[in-house]
């Protein structure tokens, strides 16, 4: 009996070893509101880093107790999102090279953070597509609430709220039968409807306040504390360029433009520089390099020899590029040149695991191939994205879209056809009434921060060169017709040729000219021909390659 037990055992050993080996991590956790209850409805998704939230391979409602359970991602770094009606959204990194190990964490969420002025609050909802363009003000009350009225067909209407929180979410109200999570981070209210009329109110006494300070605030357990490190400088990264982007649009609004406006990111700058400077946990130190060079999308400097010390423990087959891979483009310029950049990209294509790094490393070898008019490598390099990475994100898709060697908006190309009504003269214009004068077609808006960057620059050689067979068409991608005219009505006239496409970048003219994004400038011949493009009609290229064909 003895022997017959050992046998089985010894049987049975590699079936649980086996067993024991293909158990997928898991990560537990319990989250609870900033009123220190659980949550009416809650959300917790995971992704890997680098990908967008709405390519959330899991997710999952919360409890009703606040906790919830889902399986790790193995082989790659992983992200936490989670969301709450009535709370900010929070997204957790979990970098860790413990493949295995499983993961606990507690979330304090934090509440909205409302505007202390909510008097333009607007609703938007399901009979207006949740359009932020087409919203409706709510109407004051003498109690202080705010009131929408409106007939529904359907026995149940569904809206969010704008205007009331400020990083300018769309938010759940605070008058709801039940709630439906958007997918994006935030919840819609529902109400019931009878008698085909629905009356909503907005109580802000209502709106939920933080009961604890600091928020939110993450535990790992033991196993995991240094996750924290990582949160915290992923929460006040987010944090800082949140308030950077809110300052530079309010900066833009008093000033129009975005000429000597800076913000102070020495806070979260020096925490990135302390981590990068502590050896002791390389996985952190290099997420922390990652968080610095982000900032240089913000206008912040880093010194030359930081990005020299980052280089020598960031590699560019490091997996951790995922959580931004489009920065390896700039970082490795900074290192040395756009040149051996993309030939530090071809080098090393082979060795980078990360899909979308990949890509981003294709990318910047397809765009030196296009500066340098290296038609050749740029047929390749098209063919590769296009042929193994039309899955890839937007973003990606756009440059592909860029790279496009046959494309129509290319020097060398005839001009497609349009037809315009210009704004101040209501006189209909066209590629054929343009014939025999060179002209710069510009694609703009008024919310287009680099856009505006350009206006001394088009104001300039407008002056310079007007009298010299010269014309500027700019079209405005504008929602509003009055945001142009407000905006042309004080600092920047353009005294040229303007027409308004209502924002719109589906309509024949947008994608006749392939706009995927502004601004984009066209400099045509006098036959009608496409003689430049952009970069050479940005910045100081702008003056400089009119000259080459304007005598003045």
């Amino acid at each position: 009996m003895r022997k017959a037990t050992i046998f089985l055992m010894l049987c049975l050993i590699p079936i649980l070893s086996c067993t024991e080996s293909n158990t997928k991590p898991v990560l537990k956790g319990k989250v609870t509101g900033a009123d220190g209850k659980a949550p009416l409805m809650a959300h917790a998704s995971l992704f890997a880093l680098g990908d967008d939230p709405s390519e959330s391979q899991q997710t999952v409602q919360i409890k009703p107790d606040g906790s919830f359970e889902l399986e790790l991602i193995k082989g790659r770094y992983n992200v936490l999102m989670l969301s709450a009606v009535n709370h900010q959204v929070v997204q957790i990194p979990l970098i860790t090279d413990k493949e295995n190990q499983n993961i606990e964490v507690d979330i304090i969420l934090a509440a909205y953070d409302y505007n202390e002025d909510i008097s333009k609050v607007k609703i938007i909802g399901d009979w207006n597509k949740f359009d932020f363009n087409t919203a409706e003000p709510m109407t004051p009350q003498d109690d202080g609430t705010f009131v929408y009225e409106r007939e529904v067909a359907a026995d149940t209407l569904v809206y969010q709220l704008i205007n009331i929180e400020k990083t300018e979410r769309s938010v759940n109200g605070t008058m709801s039968d039940y709630f439906r999570y958007d997918g994006g981070g935030d919840y819609r209210s529902v109400i019931k409807v009878q008698d085909g009329k629905a009356r909503i109110v907005f109580d802000p006494s209502k709106l939920l306040k933080s009961k604890y300070q600091e928020l939110p605030k993450i535990t790992f357990d033991d196993n995991n504390e240094s996750l924290s490190e990582f949160f915290q400088i992923s929460h006040r990264t987010e944090v800082e360029t949140q308030k950077a982007l809110k300052a530079v649009r309010s900066y833009f609004n008093e000033h129009g433009n975005t000429r000597g406006f800076k913000y102070d990111f020495s806070a979260i700058k020096n925490i990135c520089l302390e981590k990068i400077s502590q050896k002791e946990n390389e996985l952190l130190r290099k997420y922390a390099a990652i968080k610095l060079i982000e900032l240089v999308n913000f206008g912040e400097n880093i010194d030359s020899e930081i990005i020299q010390q980052i280089n020598s423990f960031l590699h560019i087959d490091d997996p951790i590029w995922a959580a931004n891979p489009f920065l390896i483009m700039d970082f490795y310029k900074r290192v040395s040149d756009e040149k051996n950049a993309a030939q530090l990209f071809e080098d090393n294509l082979s060795k980078i695991s990360v899909k979308k790094v990949r890509a981003a490393a294709l990318i910047g070898i397809g765009l030196n191939a296009k500066m340098e008019r290296n038609n050749d490598k740029l047929s390749k390099i098209y063919t590769e994205l296009k042929t193994n990475y039309a899955d890839m994100p937007p973003q990606i898709q756009f440059y592909i879209n860029l790279l496009n060697p046959k494309k129509k908006i290319s020097t060398g190309n005839p001009l497609p056809d349009f037809k315009v009504k210009l704004l101040d003269t209501g006189q209909i214009v066209s590629k054929e009434s343009l014939l025999g004068k060179y002209y710069l077609m510009d694609f703009w808006a008024v919310w287009c921060g680099p856009c505006i960057g350009e206006m001394p620059k088009l104001h300039a050689v407008y002056e310079k060169f007007k009298g010299a067979n010269f014309e500027i068409l700019s079209l405005s991608l504008d929602q509003s017709l009055q945001n142009v005219k407000d905006f042309r009505n004080k600092k920047w006239k353009m005294p040229w040729m303007n027409v308004f496409l209502e924002g719109d970048t589906k309509n024949e003219i947008t994608q006749a000219f392939d706009v995927m994004s502004i601004p984009k400038p066209i400099l045509v011949n006098p036959e009608g021909m496409i003689i430049a493009t952009s970069p050479d009609l940005r910045g100081d290229g702008l003056e400089k390659t009119l000259a080459k064909y304007l005598k003045k």
